[in-house]
């Protein structure tokens, strides 16, 4: 058991509630544990939702909650939390964002839309790289466009697509999923050597993409760190 001791099944999970604050807006969940509130928030809906449904799924299994901290008693607080890379990315989107400059912004979304391909879980019914390329780099990972509405029609199944057959962020710690993505970050769409200048960039986006899965709790290390990689060199000419 944790280390509250006692527990309970009188658990409440209550909705998810919108909070406006000068530096952002913040998701928060609330529930209640033997008449206690206790709550997270998070600073994307999508992670809320994800954390919330999880609370649910474990009341619905008959999982008793720690009456003294609030949580799962089965359920350790350092386990990362089984949200998919494409929430994530969006939610590393959302937070880069507003405090990047243009040019900066059209890195993140470079650098995400050139590794996400790398981290699917199927390849059945795969839209066309193009496609998946237009609907990451030109609305997923532009949260000005993506506040703004749905992509436009004929991208619609390809984010839908997509967003449904990312790998679980938690993955990217076995080095037979992390390895391939950074490949993919070595690469131009046309299938040659990226130069390294490129590479350099691109890597340093997506390690900081995954040290902000570390700060929200869905790793518990950058395993980018550990890693011995290096990116295959450009040909000389």
């Amino acid at each position: 058991m944790t280390s509250g001791g006692e527990a309970t099944y009188e658990v409440r999970i209550w909705g998810i509630s919108k909070r406006a604050w000068k530096s952002g807006t913040t998701y928060r969940v609330r529930w209640l544990v033997a008449g206690k509130e206790w709550h997270e928030s998070f600073t994307t809906r999508a992670l809320a939702e994800s954390f919330r449904a999880d609370l649910l799924s474990l009341t619905r299994q008959g999982e008793p909650f720690d009456i003294a901290t609030g949580q799962p008693v089965y359920r350790r607080r350092t386990e990362p939390v089984r949200i998919s890379w494409y929430d994530h990315a969006c939610a590393y989107v959302d937070m880069k964002w507003p405090h990047a400059a243009g040019k900066s912004q059209q890195g993140i979304a470079d650098a995400l839309a050139t590794v996400t391909p790398a981290l699917l879980t199927s390849t059945k019914s795969r839209p066309s790289a193009t496609a998946l390329r237009a609907v990451l780099y030109g609305w997923s990972f532009n949260a000005r466009r993506r506040a703004a509405g749905a992509p436009d029609d004929h991208l619609v199944r390809a984010e839908r697509w997509v967003a449904a057959s990312t790998r679980p962020v938690a993955d990217l710690a076995d080095p037979a999923v992390l390895r391939p993505a950074l490949d993919a970050l070595a690469l131009r769409m046309d299938g040659r050597p990226a130069a390294a200048s490129t590479v350099s960039r691109k890597r340093a986006i997506f390690y900081n993409a995954v040290e902000y899965a570390v700060e929200l709790g869905h790793l518990q290390g950058n395993p980018i760190a550990s890693l011995r990689w290096k990116a295959r060199r450009s040909p000389r000419r």
